[in-house]
Formats: C-alpha cells, sequence, structure tokens
C-alpha cells in the first residue's frame, strides 16, 4: 500500500501554479477511477480545457473503458492540456483511507501527483504515459442492436446468479418484448426476464435478434462499479455489450464495453 508522503509540499517551486490542480468530492473520484479499474490497472489520464478524461482497453481485448468529467463536476479545476500516467491501484490505496470530504489533487515539482484530504496527503509516483497501451475508439465497436435502460441492480442480479452455476452468462432482447438473463451449467440453469412495462427504456430493432454471450469473468469486475439507478445498455447479436452511466450527479459519464467471448451455435 502506498504511504503518507509527510515531506512539505514544494508547489513554491513553481514560477506560479501548479500546472494541474483539481478538487473534487472524493467519491466522485474514487467511482470514476473504479469504472475505468474494473478493466485496466493502469491508464492516461487526460485533463484538457473540457474536463477529466480516461480511455482503457484490457490486456486480452476483451473489455474497454471510457470516462469523462466535466469541468462542472469539480469544485475547482485547472490544468495545461497534458496527459498523466497513473497506476490506479496506489490511487485506490489513498482514496480507501481519505475522508469522504472534498479531496485536492495537484501535480508538485517533482513531477508527482498529490492528494490531500484533511491535513491527510499522499504524494504518488506518475507513469509514463507513452508506456501505458493506446487508448481505444469506442466508436470502432459495433453496438446498433437493443437498447435497454433498467436499474444497475438488475443487471447485477442476474451477473450474481449466473455466478453460482456458471462462467458465463447470455443477455438478450426477446419478440415479447422483454430484456433476459440466462446461464446453464452441467446440470442447473437460471434465467431472469424483465418485461417491457418494468424497464425504464427499450427500442428493439423489428426484424433483428438481440443475443449474446459473455464471459462471467469480464461481466463481474463490472458489476461491482454499477451505480443502482439507471444504467443503459447496448447489445446485438454476438456483438459487444455497452454498459453506460452518469457520473457527478450528469456532470459526468461512463461507457463499458465487454466482447462476447462464447459464440452460439
Amino acid at each position: 500500500m502506498t504511504t503518507t508522503d509527510t515531506r512539505p509540499t514544494r508547489t513554491e517551486q513553481y514560477d506560479d501554479e501548479p500546472p494541474v490542480e483539481l478538487v473534487c468530492s472524493a467519491d466522485t473520484l474514487s467511482t470514476t477511477l473504479e469504472a475505468v479499474g474494473s478493466v485496466v490497472s493502469e491508464c492516461r489520464l487526460r485533463l484538457g480545457p473540457d474536463g477529466l478524461g480516461i480511455s482503457a482497453i484490457g490486456p486480452a481485448t476483451v473489455a474497454a473503458a471510457s470516462v469523462e468529467l466535466e469541468p462542472a463536476a469539480f469544485d475547482s479545476y485547472r490544468s495545461d492540456g497534458r496527459t498523466l500516467g497513473i497506476d490506479l491501484s496506489r490511487i485506490d490505496d489513498a482514496l480507501s483511507v481519505a475522508p469522504r470530504g472534498p479531496i485536492r489533487l495537484w501535480l508538485d515539482p517533482d513531477g508527482r501527483l498529490r492528494l490531500a484530504a484533511e491535513g491527510l496527503e499522499y504524494a504518488i509516483g506518475l507513469l509514463d504515459p507513452d508506456s501505458i497501451r493506446e487508448p481505444p475508439d469506442l466508436e470502432a465497436f459495433s453496438m446498433d442492436g437493443a437498447a435497454v435502460q433498467t436499474e444497475g441492480e438488475t443487471v447485477g442480479s442476474a451477473i450474481r446468479a449466473a455466478g453460482t452455476l456458471a462462467d458465463h452468462l447470455t443477455l438478450g432482447v426477446t419478440d415479447d418484448p422483454a430484456f433476459v438473463a440466462a446461464a446453464d451449467g452441467d446440470t442447473d440453469e437460471m434465467s431472469l426476464t424483465v418485461p417491457e412495462s418494468d424497464l425504464e427504456g427499450l427500442e428493439r430493432p423489428p426484424t433483428e435478434p438481440s443475443r449474446s454471450t459473455f464471459s462471467l469473468s469480464y461481466l463481474e469486475a463490472i458489476h461491482r462499479v454499477l451505480p443502482d439507478e439507471a444504467v443503459r445498455l447496448r447489445l446485438g447479436d454476438d456483438e459487444p455489450l455497452e454498459l453506460a452511466f452518469d457520473l457527478a450527479d450528469g456532470a459526468g459519464r461512463a461507457r463499458l464495453v465487454v466482447c462476447p467471448r462464447i459464440r452460439r451455435g
């Protein structure tokens, strides 16, 4: 675990102000980074004039994540537009013991990222952004199938249930129409059906099937970061699954994508 750095803050060595300085709630930062951490352990953190952005793809090229936070998500936001390479586990260590109030982040003269909250301060070494895998363009993924909006808890329940008997989960939309989830093990099986009337939204191409099977190892990692409230799913026939949800009371967005790993015969 990263230990607290007790050396004096050296921001006075800058000619003016630190080139990067952000203030936001610890919960907002934690939720945002956890979404990316469900897919990768290291990422490039873009700090542009339009806010914070991260895109990353897992080492097996099966799962990808993209998050954005507008400047409105922060109490204070200033950046010179640079990109930082970060080890998510080290920041998570700091956030796990930080108070839940506002947290300040800034780049110190030694090139480290500092986090401070109510007297607790960490100094975290950064990674070379060029050493981290190039982030994906999520728009390149084919996701033209059915669109479902439901509570994150509904998706989580299906994933947890499937995990008791199988290593995969099939998600789809039926002709009824309804959102369905199903899994089968050696002797047991489970299914979950949510009719359109119980969904917050459902759009389905009239003539195209929407049914794909995914490895639970990826879905289980992702479901832990889903909010209990609205989650938007996009799924087609043996196509990637997209899960999207809002961050920071609507001032941010997260998109998680999982490719199907088991093809139906």
